[in-house]
């Protein structure tokens, strides 16, 4: 305790900060890995310490209003106003990856089914896969024609 003495607040907080981030992402990753088994533990840690890593700036953002405007009415109004604009669109940030997860692979792979020749594998038992297979012998997206 005698060595905090001579740290500054900012280093404090900043080791606060630091400490908490690391013990946020270890339980969240921990807590991932209970619920499946096939997670692993590299990917369940990178996946929590992506995921929280915005709120970093909103963390330093508070800490830049507090230290600049005093820790008061004042702080907390130009809190809550800044807030109102930074958590939606920290809330965005991951939704402008799906495109990538899902839609693009699922183009991608679409696009290698459709193209393929003769019979797909992955034919349903039936006459309807028989039928859908007669009518789109090249698959259902059609071939673009310059």
């Amino acid at each position: 305790m005698h060595r905090l003495r001579h740290l500054s607040v900012t280093a404090v907080v900043g080791l606060f900060t630091a400490y908490s981030y690391v013990a946020t992402v270890l339980v969240v990753a921990w807590y991932l890995r209970r619920g499946s088994a096939d997670l692993s533990v590299g990917g369940s840690l990178l996946w929590a310490a992506l995921s929280y890593m915005p709120w970093l700036a909103v963390a330093g953002l508070t800490w830049a209003v507090i230290r600049r405007t005093g820790a008061g009415c004042r702080a907390i109004g130009l809190l809550a106003a800044v807030m109102l604009v930074a958590v939606p669109l920290i809330a965005a940030i991951p939704k402008m990856f799906f495109p990538f997860l899902v839609i693009l692979p699922g183009l991608i792979a679409v696009s290698i089914t459709s193209h393929t020749s003769g019979a797909p594998t992955a034919i349903v038992a039936g006459s309807t896969g028989a039928a859908l297979v007669d009518q789109h012998p090249n698959g259902i997206i059609p071939q673009k024609i310059d």
